[in-house]
């Protein structure tokens, strides 16, 4: 077994110190091997992806950034020789741009982010079916850094653009996609109360939480699974409250008034 499949086999198990272990080792070996061939820097930069996810399993978010820095400038070298780099290059500033966003580097999330759309439309335009689901993984990151940064309707535009793709994957294979989709209308339901639009967020939170239902119904009980259900039905209870009480303002505001006996109002 080789030492990157060993390293995922020991994640898997938990082992997170032994996966982090023999990840160093696979990167320390592949970069002699690069120094003497160039053809081994491919396998060097999908070694340092992986040692990335290692430490960030046992919290070395600073290691994880560099060696994920490394991994991007491997692969843009590559690809700019290569175009069947770009799919890694793609990845490898995705996940790049999450770390940054962990890491309050908004300006380097948001820059690497949009590279990173900026390829994934590409190779999604040229063949939807493999790409689509990753480019709305990186609309997703990309809104998340929108928000974080105050550019809310640009937070708003991916969002919606992200929802009409995973609309398009739920339909062709529901059991896989839906959950994405459900996730993703209540990330642009965020993004509507951002910009006041308390009417579509609950729309669009509504439509989320119907499919969380059905898809619980089915079976899905992951853990993750399950908190993003629950945080949906929390922030649909949150919105109903919030456009209720507008409401009751609004009807208070404009309800006509009279004047108190010995008070001027004008």
């Amino acid at each position: 077994m080789s030492l990157m499949n060993l390293g995922a086999a020991y994640r898997r198990a938990g082992r997170d110190a032994d996966a982090l272990s023999v990840s160093e080792e696979s990167v320390e070996i592949r970069r002699r091997l690069a120094a003497d061939n160039p053809g081994f820097f491919e396998h060097l930069a999908m070694s340092a992806a992986n040692l990335g996810v290692s430490y960030l399993d046992v919290g070395r978010d600073a290691d994880a950034l560099s060696i994920s820095e490394e991994s991007v400038t491997i692969y843009r070298k590559l690809a700019a020789g290569n175009p069947y780099f770009q799919t890694d290059l793609a990845w490898s500033l995705t996940n790049l741009g999450a770390l940054y966003g962990t890491s309050a580097r908004g300006s380097d999330a948001l820059h690497t982010l949009e590279e990173a759309v900026d390829i994934w439309r590409r190779l999604a335009a040229e063949d939807p079916a493999p790409f689509e689901p990753d480019l709305a993984t990186s609309l997703t990151n990309l809104g998340v850094v929108y928000r974080s940064v105050d550019r809310d309707a640009d937070a708003m535009n991916v969002s919606e653009e992200c929802v009409k793709i995973q609309r398009r994957l739920s339909a062709t294979n529901g059991e896989l996609f839906e959950p994405d989709l459900a996730s993703s209308l209540a990330n642009l339901a965020l993004c509507y109360t951002k910009v006041d639009r308390d009417t579509d967020a609950l729309r669009t939170l509504e439509e989320s939480t119907e499919i969380y239902q059905r898809q619980y119904d089915s079976g899905h009980r992951s853990s993750s699974f399950l908190r993003d259900m629950e945080k949906a039905q929390r922030y649909l209870a949150t919105v109903e409250r919030n456009i209720k009480a507008t409401k009751l303002w609004e009807e208070f505001d404009t309800a006509p008034r009279g004047r108190e006996k010995g008070r001027d109002l004008t």
